[in-house]
């Protein structure tokens, strides 16, 4: 049967630290470097596996959400803007693990993932603050 691991990649390093307030998605950016990934299916029947680690950093009542792209299309977004939130009194660090399963890729040419996010009613939320990394990983799973 299927389901057998057949390559692992890893982003490497992710953008340094950003602030980002949007209401809208926007790519995880620093402005410069994208946290992004490609994978190189070994057939157009595969899956890809993509697991997705954010490290952030949100003022009291502030949030956000992810949506999860193949090649600019979205596979995988979160039900909401704030669905990290952080409803303490004071500001704190979080780390959000992220994992979708992408059936419809159907190519064997390389494809690159990204990660684009939200903020609850735009407020800004830091991303990758004081060198602490967000990470892609993505696992291609034969048919």
């Amino acid at each position: 049967g299927g389901g057998k691991i057949g390559q692992v990649i890893d982003s490497g390093t992710s953008p340094d630290a950003v602030i980002i307030g949007s209401a809208s998605f926007v790519a995880l950016t620093d402005g410069t470097t994208a946290l992004a990934a490609s994978i190189t299916p070994s057939a157009t029947s595969s899956s890809v596996l993509m697991m997705v680690s954010i490290m952030s950093y949100c003022g009291a009542d502030d949030g956000y959400g992810v949506s999860l792209r193949r090649g600019g299309v979205e596979f995988y977004a979160s039900a909401s803007d704030y669905e990290i939130f952080n409803n303490n009194a004071s500001s704190n660090y979080s780390r959000s693990f992220w994992m979708a399963l992408d059936t419809g890729i159907s190519t064997t040419s390389a494809t690159e993932y990204t990660v684009y996010v939200k903020t609850y009613d735009g407020h800004d939320v830091t991303f990758q603050r004081t060198e602490n990394d967000s990470k892609i990983i993505l696992m291609e799973v034969l048919a």
